[in-house]
């Protein structure tokens, strides 16, 4: 859960398809719509960014972004996510189908 310095949630994220013998996680996160462009969700994505690299000694983390949640997909970027494939027609989503990104980040 995130919450804000008041400890109201305003959103979660979370690791999932944690992988050790690999060290590979997908990593997950949503804003409530009223909290969005506030930099909680940049905040918390660097956070376990270095717990998962620090902490975890994971080598990666990957996410799944649909092609059309722009917000997302700069978010991660800006932390230095790669996008690194494109699954067609993935997500059937408000009646089409659509693409959706596969990024990732390698801990150096």
């Amino acid at each position: 859960v995130i919450s804000d310095y008041d400890n109201i949630s305003i959103g979660l994220i979370d690791l999932f398809d944690v992988d050790f013998k690999n060290l590979k996680a997908g990593v997950g996160i949503l804003i409530n719509k009223n909290n969005r462009d506030k930099g909680y969700a940049k905040e918390a994505l660097g956070i376990l960014i270095e717990y998962s690299f620090k902490y975890l000694n994971l080598h990666q983390l990957y996410c799944n972004i649909i092609e059309n949640n722009k917000p997302s997909i700069n978010l991660f970027k800006s932390l230095g996510f790669i996008e690194v494939g494109l699954k067609k027609d993935w997500v059937y989503f408000k009646g089409e189908y659509k693409n959706e990104y596969l990024f990732q980040l390698t801990c150096t």
